[in-house]
């Protein structure tokens, strides 16, 4: 009986109590709008951790198969096919030089999406039910958003995205979870007597009552979503030749065959579903070539997902989010982020077009060829260097750029904390060397944090010297924490620049660390991550200067997730790549002395920097190549961390800078032995 009706799921956590606020501004600015809320991901419904973001620059889009999905940013510029009969040859050329640039939200205001996932959106009752309610005809879960969205747009409306109201979802995990986790069964149990209407839950003519989501079409519980998605077609579509489309896209011709024909017979006939063509036709609702024109392709760049001229935007699904091609989809996150159209390959930790896979992907018994090949190799290189280890090839180091010759300048100290990287520490080094003129580079601080056998054995101090490094040997581990922290009492630059022990920094990667610490000695500066490929040890998938990975924000479960926005300043920082000056890492009590091992540190600094007066910033213009840990063995830690460290770490962290919304952080499970436990 509410003026608004707020639609959530039962499996969800509003992160704020502003949350609704957000979402009312909106509705009533304009009374035909619904507003939906930025979801944040719960991985398990038993401990409520937060995994990654929504993040608050996501569209909601359709696939070719109809299937709802994200896309991170709107493609290329806009096109509109030109009609030579309505402008005169001036015109023409005219139009035909325009570039129609895809507009860009603002990253914290609401923005306008074509479609909307189907829970967690709020509408004013009196346009819910202008507009028809749902179709009352759609069968148990799939299409019910999309036919929302559709007549919402058609008929007068608009879709918001509103990133400044967020929340916490957990995604069905379609299996039957043990242990820790939540049981989340899904799909529902469902009468039988639908699943036979539907012609589903069958095996071998057995009655099995189970479903398999996301199959083929025929496939059990896709059954009812694709009933649902030929259910909208026709009321949404008609006959438009994309419905055709569709159905050679789903089915593999434009006929359907009979199962699924039955359908769109029964539309015909059903009352629900006539129901909504009147209303359409009550509410003088625009057709979807108009929605084309004007929603998709104003909000998308590109037109709806069957049109004849969707060949130059196509891209490949990586599942969840989609890229140029499969190369491109994994982002530093592996196989997670490869799946859709693409398939991930084990031995060589890359993704390949599912079709390319069989001749792409090296078999294990090439591997160990290749393995053994580059074991000669290495082992050649560690005869022909006294005390061993890798080395780069040798080159000529970078030159001091002209322009700044003769003007004082800051200098660098690197540190790299280097516990067992007996593999990558040398090459890392050397990277560093080569890439930063010799006015900038004032030293390369490895330390050494109790490694066996040390650092030394594998690169003699006194050959490493002549490339600017100097040790630091703990005797006994002290974390990566406590060796960062060794290592920049060591530094004599004017900055301190902290990496891993296993990048690669690309060309100019130091000259906005200089630029900016020179503008403000208490700013930190976080590059660009991109991904290193530690068997060529060249960087991978570089992506598109303003992209790529150096913002973090902050969670109630005191965790870090990645995202972006158009601004340069940084929330949170990573904590393994960055550069500030040590006048103010000092200024500001470096690191926490109390923090044991490896996390949480990022958020110490990172809330320290801005609670102080300092400020974060990105440098988009500079790249480091990172190796990160996907689970295969040569990337594979070789230190350990103490059981609990991370998450007292961060217990720390938020305590000592979140006041009262620490209390917050604590009711999650991760937390519940410090509770009432003396962190100071």
């Amino acid at each position: 009986t509410g003026d608004v009706l707020m639609f959530v799921d039962s499996h969800i956590e509003m992160e704020s109590s502003t949350w609704y606020h957000h979402l009312a501004i909106p509705i009533v600015e304009n009374p035909k709008t619904i507003a939906m809320q930025t979801i944040d991901v719960i991985d398990d419904l038993g401990t409520k951790d937060y995994g990654s973001g929504a993040g608050p620059l996501q569209y909601g889009v359709v696939s070719d198969q109809f299937w709802f999905s994200y896309q991170v940013d709107r493609f290329g510029d806009y096109y509109e096919p030109l009609d030579s009969s309505e402008f005169t040859e001036e015109e023409l050329a005219e139009r035909r030089g325009f570039k129609y640039k895809a507009e860009t939200p603002h990253s914290r205001e609401p923005y306008e999406t074509p479609f909307g996932p189907g829970s967690l959106f709020a509408i004013r009752r009196d346009e819910f039910w202008r507009l028809g309610g749902y179709d009352e005809g759609l069968y148990v879960w799939g299409g019910e958003n999309t036919e929302m969205a559709f007549k919402m747009w058609m008929c007068g409306g608009r879709m918001l995205m509103v990133p400044c109201s967020r929340v916490g979802h957990m995604y069905r995990q379609h299996k039957e979870k043990d242990g820790r986790g939540a049981l989340t069964r899904w799909p529902p149990t469902l009468p039988q007597e639908m699943t036979d209407r539907l012609g589903c839950a069958y095996k071998n003519e057995t009655y099995t009552g189970r479903f398999i989501v996301l199959r083929h079409p025929a496939d059990n519980f896709t059954r009812i979503t694709t009933r649902n998605n030929l259910r909208i077609m026709e009321t949404y579509l008609g006959d438009h030749p994309a419905k055709l489309a569709y159905y050679k896209r789903m089915f593999g011709q434009e006929t359907l065959m009979p199962e699924f024909q039955r359908f769109v017979d029964e539309w015909k006939e059903d009352p629900a579903a006539q129901k909504q063509v009147s209303l359409m036709k009550k509410n003088k609702c625009h057709d979807f070539d108009w929605w084309d024109k004007y929603v998709f392709m104003r909000l998308t760049g590109r037109h709806h997902p069957w049109h004849p001229l969707n060949g130059k935007y196509k891209q490949v699904s990586c599942g969840n989010h989609k890229a140029k091609a499969c190369s491109l989809c994994p982002q530093g996150n592996g196989r997670d982020w490869c799946n859709g159209d693409c398939s991930w390959c084990q031995t060589s930790s890359q993704c390949f077009p599912a079709e390319d896979f069989a001749k792409k992907c090296i078999t294990n018994k090439k591997k160990r060829a290749l393995e053994s090949s580059l074991k000669a190799v290495m082992e050649s290189a560690k005869q022909n260097e006294k005390g061993g280890g890798i080395h780069l090839p040798l080159r000529e180091r970078v030159k001091l750029p002209e322009d700044m010759k003769d003007k004082p300048i800051l200098t660098i100290s690197v540190v790299l904390p280097c516990g067992f990287e007996h593999d990558y520490f040398i090459r890392t080094a050397e990277s560093v060397f080569y890439e930063t003129p010799a006015e900038v580079l004032k030293e390369i601080v490895i330390v050494d944090d109790a490694s066996k056998p040390p650092l030394q054995d594998s690169w003699a101090e006194e050959a490493a010297a002549k490339f600017g490094v100097k040790y630091v040997r703990l005797n006994e581990p002290a974390g990566l924490i406590g060796a960062k922290q060794a290592g920049a009492e060591a530094a004599t630059g004017d900055i301190i620049v902290f990496f891993d022990c296993h990048v690669k920094p690309d060309i100019d990667y130091w000259v906005p660390y200089v630029k900016e610490i020179t503008e403000n000695y208490k700013r930190a500066v976080i590059p660009v991550i991109t991904v290193l490929d530690v068997d060529t040890w060249t960087q991978r998938e570089r992506p598109a200067r303003g992209s790529g990975m150096s913002k973090c924000y902050l969670t109630f479960d005191a965790e870090f997730k990645w995202t972006t926005d158009k601004t340069p300043y940084v929330p949170i920082m990573s904590g393994g790549l960055l550069a500030i000056s040590r006048k103010w890492f000092f200024e500001i009590g470096g690191y926490d002395s109390s923090m044991k091992g490896w996390g949480g540190e990022n958020l110490d600094q990172s809330l320290r920097i801005w609670t102080c007066g300092g400020e974060i910033v990105s440098a988009p213009e500079s790249y480091v190549a990172h190796m990160w840990r996907d689970g295969s063995e040569k990337t594979k830690a070789k230190y350990k961390v103490g059981a609990g460290d991370a998450v007292k770490n961060r217990a720390r962290a938020v305590k000592a800078h979140l006041g009262e919304w620490y209390k917050k952080t604590l009711d999650f499970p991760s937390f519940k032995r410090w509770r009432g436990q003396d962190l100071d």
